[in-house]
C-alpha cells in the first residue's frame, strides 16, 4: 500500500511556497493526494479523525516538508471552528476560504436520516464565520454555508443578468461553477458533454454579466482529460 502511494505524484505542477489542506489525509487516497501534494513542493496541513499519522508523517517529510496534524470530528461544532482556526491563524495572511456545500431543504431516504441536507444551522454558519473573519478580516468568503457573504457561486445554471444581492439590490462578485460534463467526477457514459460552441458561449454570458466562470474537468481514472473534452477544449 505504501509503495501504490509513494508513486502518486503531480509533476506537472509547481505548489513551492502553498499550503495544501487535505482533510483525512492520513490514510488510504487521502495519503497519496497529501503525498502528491508534497512532492510538488507544498506543506500539508491534515485535519483528521483516526489516530494513526507516523507513516503520512514520515513520507512528506522525506520530501522535505513541513506537515501538520489536527484532530477532530467534523460533525461538532467545536471541532469546526477548531479547524478553521488551525488553518487561518497558521501560514499567514489567507485569502479566500471556500466553504462548500448547503443542501437544507435534501431529504433523506428512509432509514438514512443522518444523510439528510445540512445548513447554516447545522454547521453554526455565523459562529464558523465569525472564527473566520476574527483571525484574518480581511479574508474573501464564499456563500455556500447558506449565508451571503463576498462571493455569489451559482452551480450548474448560467444567469442571464449581473447577479444583485437579494436584500440591497446591489451587484454583488460571483462565479459560475459548472462541470463539462453532468457530472464533477468522471462519468464515461454520461452523454450531455458540452460542445465547443456552448462552452465560448457561457464564457462570454459571465463575463459579459461580470462574473468568473469556474469549469471543471474530471479526469478518468489513468489522470488524463476523455477525448470528448480534448477535442471540446482544443
Amino acid at each position: 500500500m505504501t509503495h501504490e502511494i509513494t508513486d502518486f505524484s503531480m509533476d506537472m505542477f509547481s505548489l513551492k511556497g502553498k499550503v495544501a489542506i487535505v482533510t483525512g489525509a492520513n490514510q488510504n487516497l487521502g495519503m497519496a493526494y497529501a503525498l502528491a501534494f508534497a512532492k510538488a513542493g507544498a506543506d500539508v496541513y491534515i485535519p483528521h479523525f483516526t489516530d494513526e499519522t507516523d507513516t503520512i508523517r514520515k513520507l512528506i517529510e522525506a520530501e522535505g516538508r513541513k506537515v501538520s496534524f489536527i484532530k477532530g470530528d467534523l460533525t461538532k461544532d467545536e471541532d469546526r471552528k477548531a479547524v478553521v482556526k488551525g488553518c487561518l491563524d497558521t501560514y499567514g495572511k489567507i485569502d479566500i476560504l471556500w466553504f462548500d456545500f448547503s443542501y437544507p431543504n435534501n431529504a433523506p431516504l428512509p432509514g438514512r436520516e443522518w444523510m439528510k441536507g445540512k445548513g447554516k444551522e447545522d454547521w453554526e454558519a455565523e459562529k464558523l464565520i465569525a472564527v473566520a473573519r476574527s483571525l484574518q478580516p480581511g479574508i474573501i468568503i464564499d456563500n455556500r454555508t447558506e449565508l451571503e457573504q463576498d462571493l455569489w457561486t451559482p452551480e450548474q445554471y448560467q444567469p442571464t443578468e449581473w447577479i444583485r444581492d437579494k436584500k440591497t439590490g446591489e451587484l454583488v462578485t460571483w462565479e459560475a461553477c459548472q462541470t463539462f460534463s453532468g457530472s464533477w467526477g468522471y462519468h464515461r457514459d454520461e452523454s450531455t458533454w458540452k460542445s465547443s460552441e456552448m462552452l465560448i458561449r457561457m464564457l462570454v454570458n459571465t463575463v459579459s454579466c461580470g462574473g468568473n466562470l469556474l469549469m471543471n474537468v474530471g479526469p478518468t481514472a489513468r489522470g488524463e482529460f476523455d477525448d470528448r473534452a480534448k477535442n471540446a477544449l482544443a
